[in-house]
């Protein structure tokens, strides 16, 4: 939305640019304002440069993964391990900060028999220690056999061709 307003903003100071230096241009009949247009470019150009490389910072942050330093990850690892006790393993977590407010996010993928039970364990870890979205995968372990072996068939065929 606030990128939306900056480029409403700059077509409008373009605009009263261009009026101005047309005006001027009117009113003096082209003396002593050759450099006129040239001077408007560079203030049209150092205002949409003011405006676009903090919107392009927010973006940025937004964006890229920003890591959860300000967060004990390794303490949180261990609740999470507890948590789950020997009904699962986890097999992958993220967990990283985005947004204004510094909100926490965390994906993990978990090989587990109890899907529903993990889930709930892992959601009030993360709750407590205020990570405000996150996805949960849970997969069979079975089926993660499964997909190992046919992903190394996969490989083995790539090498013969």
């Amino acid at each position: 939305m606030l990128g939306a307003l900056y480029h409403a903003l700059t077509d409008m100071i373009t605009s009263l640019l261009v009026a101005c230096v047309g005006a001027l241009t009117l009113w003096s009949d082209g003396v002593h304002i050759i450099y006129l247009d040239g001077i408007a470019t560079i203030i049209e150009v150092t205002i949409l440069m003011c405006l676009s490389i903090p919107l392009g910072i927010h973006c940025a942050k937004i964006l890229m993964d920003t890591p959860a330093d300000d967060m004990d990850v390794d303490e949180l690892q261990k609740s999470i391990a507890f948590a789950i006790g020997h009904n699962g393993i986890v097999r992958e977590m993220r967990i990283w900060r985005y947004g204004e407010g510094q909100s926490h996010a965390a994906t993990f993928k978990i090989s587990c028999a109890e899907p529903l039970a993990v889930k709930h364990s892992v959601r009030k870890c993360l709750q407590r220690a205020g990570i405000t979205n996150m996805v949960i995968e849970c997969t069979d372990p079975e089926e993660e056999k499964i997909g190992f072996l046919c992903h190394a068939h996969d490989k083995t065929s790539e090498e013969e061709i």
